[in-house]
């Protein structure tokens, strides 16, 4: 009896790896997701967080270009709605959105399970920024740390030796970070996004050479992070990229 029920767990356990990495596999190849979105997701089917907030935004500088966007937009949340439909997750997606008729976009929050999700919501509902940061599974200490220790791109690099430099280009391991280190704990934070790079390496090396080949100074990543906080529409006034 013991073996049946052995033979039977394994080979439910084969059938769920299966479906997991055909979904694995319509994220790699999504067109329409970029590659931040697709490692969060990735994250979502492997159990390493409990939520992910997606989206995107324009900000709008010429005349005319608010229809073209628009349309873009529309299509591309049409599209992730359908995609997250298709890979079983659970989400709660808003309108598109206009402030101030300069910055539109749309935001999207995801989990595998309708509890995470529900935490997200009412955390975001209440404005609760560190509980939103541990939904994000933001390592603690980055979370308590907000907002005003944080770690300081200008003042980091300073400290750094040459050497210490190099050593973060070359692990690629800022290439996947996605909150803002820190002061006191930057290190032992990048151990865990180290953690997560590894598991995309030996999950899905597909993505993990997407990741790699971004044309961005990985040391700059951590300026842009003070101010980009994707999904989110009322900290993008201070985004001052495309």
């Amino acid at each position: 009896m013991e073996n049946f029920e052995g033979q039977f767990l394994l080979k439910e356990n084969k059938l769920e790896n299966e479906e997991e990495r055909k979904k694995i596999e319509l994220i790699e190849k999504s067109s329409f997701l970029d590659t931040n979105e697709k490692i969060d997701l990735v994250l979502l089917l492997l159990e390493k967080k409990q939520t992910a907030w997606m989206g995107d935004c324009r900000i709008i500088r010429k005349k005319g270009q608010k229809a073209k966007f628009l349309n873009y937009l529309a299509e591309k949340k049409e599209k992730t709605e359908n995609f997250l439909n298709e890979l079983g997750f659970v989400y709660q997606s808003e309108k598109l959105k206009i402030e101030d008729e300069v910055i539109i976009g749309y935001d999207i929050k995801v989990s595998k399970d309708e509890k995470s999700l529900s935490k997200l919501i009412k955390a975001c509902e209440k404005k609760d920024n560190k509980e939103i940061g541990l939904m994000l599974d933001y390592p603690k200490t980055a979370v308590e740390a907000y907002p005003n220790n944080l770690l300081d791109f200008r003042e980091w690099q300073k400290r750094l030796s040459n050497k210490e430099k190099k050593k973060l280009i070359k692990s690629n391991v800022l290439k996947f970070l996605n909150f803002q280190p820190s002061k006191d704990h930057w290190q032992e934070e990048l151990e865990m996004v180290k953690e997560n790079q590894n598991l995309i390496n030996e999950e899905t090396p597909l993505l993990y050479k997407e990741v790699i080949k971004l044309e961005e100074d990985p040391l700059k990543k951590i300026d842009v992070l003070k101010t980009k906080f994707r999904g989110t529409l009322n900290l993008l006034k201070s985004y001052k990229r495309n």
